[in-house]
Parts: C-alpha cells; structure tokens; sequence
C-alpha cells in the first residue's frame, strides 16, 4: 500500500426520507485499491460520520444535498483533510463549492481523475493545491477496464450499472450534458457481475439499459447460457421509445420484475418544451403494450414542467387512474446549467433564492417544495395538486383527479380554503406554515 489514504463519504439522504446505495464511490474505491491506495467508503445513510487518519476526503456532492455535503467538508477542513468534491454539482455549480474551500473538483467519472489527484498528492508530499481549485474531467472510455467493485450488505437490492451517460437531452436532465457519450460494459462483463449476485433481485440503474437492443438480447441469452438465478427491476425511469414489443419480450426473459418509466407528462406540447422526443400517443401505446405483456409497471410524472396547467394535470391524474397505474408524483425543480433552469429565468418566478440549495430537493420523497411558479399554473394551483398527487406515493392519485375537477378555474381564496379543509397531511401543514404558506395566504387575501 502506498502511504496515502483517501476516506470517500456520501452524505446523507435522511431529510428526504430516502436513500441510495453509492455504487459510484465504490467503483472508485476498487480502482485505486487496484493502483495501491487504501480507501474506506462512509455512507452515512446507514453509519455515522468517523475521520480516521486518511489525508485526504472525497464528498459526493448534488445539489440537494448541497448542505449535508457542505458540513462535511467544512468538518474535513477543519481537520486539515484535503477535500475533493465530485457529483452532479461540480458541473453544475463549482464556484459554490470552491467558495467552501474544496481543494480538487471532479467532473464526471471519478476513477481515472481521483487516481490522478491522489498520484500528484504523492508527488508533491500533500502540499496544498493552488488557490484556483483544479477541475479533473476524465471519462473512462472502456468500462470494462474497471475491476468489479465489492458489495457490501444493504437492506435494500443490490444495485448494477452496465452503462454511463445519456444520448439524450431533456430540459429537466443534466445527464446528457455531463456524459453525452453512452457507454457500455460487455454483455460479459454485465452477465459476470450478475453471476456474484445470485439469488438476488438486482436493481438496474442505467438510463438506458434497453438502447442498444443487440446488447440487451445478448446479455440475456448469456444469462440464459449461465443459468443465472437472479430477477431484475429496472427503477430508473426507461424511456418509452426504448419499450418496443422485442425488447419487453427480452426483459420477460431476463426475469423482469417491474419496469420504471419517465413518462413526465401526458401532454404533447409539455413534452416537446422539455425536449422529451416522444408523444402522448406512443406514451399510451407502450403503456398498453406493458399491461398487455402482464410486466408490472410504474410511472414517473412531473407536476409543473414548462407550459404545464393545472387542467393539464388533472387531465394526467385522470388518465393514470383510468389505466390503473402506480405513479410517482414529483415536483418540477429547476437544477443549475439545465435548459429548464434557464427557461424559469425567462418565463417563471422564482419563489426561493435559487442559490440557496438547501431550497432543492423537494421535487421528491415528503420534502416537498414549489420553488417557482408561473402565470398560467401559480403557486396555490401547484400546491393544492402537488399535495394531493405526491405524497407518500401515491395512492392518493386514484382521488385526485375527482376531488381537483371542481377546482379549475376558482378564486385564489376558495382554492386555499378548499387546500386546508382537504389536505389535513403533517406535510400540507408544513407547507402552510412556510414561507411559502405565507405567500399563499397574503395571494389569497387579495
């Protein structure tokens, strides 16, 4: 082992009541074992927060967890550690975090840039980097040369990755800006890690695990071949254009359990402002062809994106009880250096300090928050519909489009006493006593 140490820490998820296995970190952690640096994976959704004698600290760092990361780092410095933040946001906003003190930033993958930085540590005996915090962007243009990282136990599936980046670019997305070029493991080296998951439910999460339709069919006639005693869910939101009969009939065959898809929005001129290629046409068509299929689905949908209504919604809630779906309700947040972002600066208001990211994050789980709102769906129509459609999951969906359709098109003042009177949840009533509550009921007083 060489003398330097590296800590890797993911911060955590317990404000939003959620959590996620950090795959990512322990890729990294298995690459730079490999190259003889010793590496301890903190994840302090399932541990406490210990700083042992490792000299230097990597933080994940996204937007909405700005703030967790943010005490961590400021603790790292504290010690005298040298910080390096890698995640979504150091794409999306490196001054805030070079503002905090973080001494390297990586952008992208992090196995190939970490390795870079801990080496160049090593050259220079840990002295301290230049004041302009260096940014390492080194994607790994062949997957496969990363060994297998180890698994460790969670209470939840274990998860696999068999591909990195996006071939497209939604408004809402910065996956398509950071890795635009998609690539993938072999259909071995994906049919070899599913072998040490035997007897497991494996959560897939790739953006698109069924693009490449040849790769997907190989993988599972090796799985077939190796007699893999393993079921598959693919969680993260497939989209509907990559959902074609062959493919689905393909996944049967793999063992699928549920497939998750990005529907968003129901509405054709709400999915051509988000960039989503797709109509509501083939959205319905994939749906049946799902059900038909008898593979259990679950939708995802946005509350809010641009040139979404109020009567838009409802028209969605209506139609994701008329096919008797499972929907996941968020609400639309804009994210930094997102088209959608630049868009609220053109045609929205902003309702919170949109540097302020301890403001992000409530487009999910039960820390729900608007953060802008327009003219033609304010803040009080997001709210009521937002509370009703999101919380908790979701059955609430089933009651929603009935109990909002007499709504449309009441005063401000009869839509806040109708929100109060029927959405009696802890977290409709944090959202009145907000700022936000605040702003709602001075609207309504008008």
């Amino acid at each position: 082992m060489k003398l330097s140490d590296l800590r890797l820490i993911m911060p955590s998820y317990k404000r939003y009541q959620m959590s996620s296995q950090p795959l990512g970190l322990y890729y990294i952690k298995a690459y730079l074992e490999k190259h003889g640096y010793s590496v301890t994976v903190t994840d302090l959704n399932v541990q406490p927060l210990h700083f042992g004698n490792e000299k230097v600290v990597g933080v994940y760092v996204s937007t909405f967890l700005f703030n967790e990361a943010k005490q961590i780092i400021d603790e790292a410095k504290a010690l005298g550690k040298i910080v390096v933040a890698g995640g979504v946001h150091v794409w999306s906003d490196p001054d805030s975090l070079r503002e905090i003190g973080v001494d390297y930033l990586v952008q992208g993958d992090g196995e190939i840039s970490m390795l870079k930085i801990m080496q160049q540590l090593d050259e220079t005996n840990y002295s301290q980097p230049k004041p302009n915090t260096p940014v390492f962007i080194n994607p790994v243009e062949d997957l496969d040369s990363l060994p297998i990282p180890k698994r460790v136990k969670y209470p939840t599936s274990p998860v696999l990755s068999t591909s990195r980046g996006c071939l497209f670019n939604c408004s809402f997305c910065s996956t398509g800006h950071i890795g635009k070029l998609i690539r993938y493991h072999s259909p071995e080296r994906v049919v070899e890690e599913m072998g040490r998951l035997r007897g497991q439910d494996i959560a897939i999460l790739d953006d698109l695990f069924t693009a490449d339709l040849k790769r997907l069919v190989t993988i599972q006639k090796m799985m077939q071949k190796e007699r893999l005693d393993i079921s598959i869910t693919i969680g993260n939101g497939t989209r509907i254009d990559l959902a074609d009969r062959e493919r689905l009939k393909t996944l049967k065959r793999m063992n699928l359990q549920k497939i998750c898809y990005g529907v968003e929005s129901i509405d054709n001129d709400v999915l051509r402002a988000c960039n989503k290629k797709t109509t509501f046409e083939k959205i319905d068509a994939t749906i049946k062809r799902t059900k038909r299929m008898s593979i259990p689905l679950t939708v995802f949908m946005i509350i809010g994106l641009p040139r979404d209504t109020l009567q838009k919604t409802i028209k969605a809630a209506k139609w994701v009880e008329k096919e008797g779906l499972t929907a996941f309700w968020n609400v639309a947040t804009p994210y930094p250096r997102t088209a959608f972002y630049d868009w609220v600066n053109r045609h929205g208001r902003w309702l919170i300090d949109p540097k302020d990211y301890n403001n992000y994050g409530g487009h999910f789980g039960k820390a729900l928050k608007v953060v802008f709102d327009t003219e033609n769906f304010p803040l009080h129509q997001r709210l009521a519909v937002a509370e009703r459609l999101s919380v908790d999951s979701y059955p609430l969906y089933k009651r929603a489009a009935t109990l909002l359709l007499g709504k449309v098109g009441k005063s401000k003042r009869e839509m806040l006493a109708w929100a109060e009177q029927s959405i009696p949840t802890p977290v409709c009533r944090a959202l009145f006593g907000s700022g936000q509550g605040e702003y709602l009921k001075k609207e309504a007083r008008k």
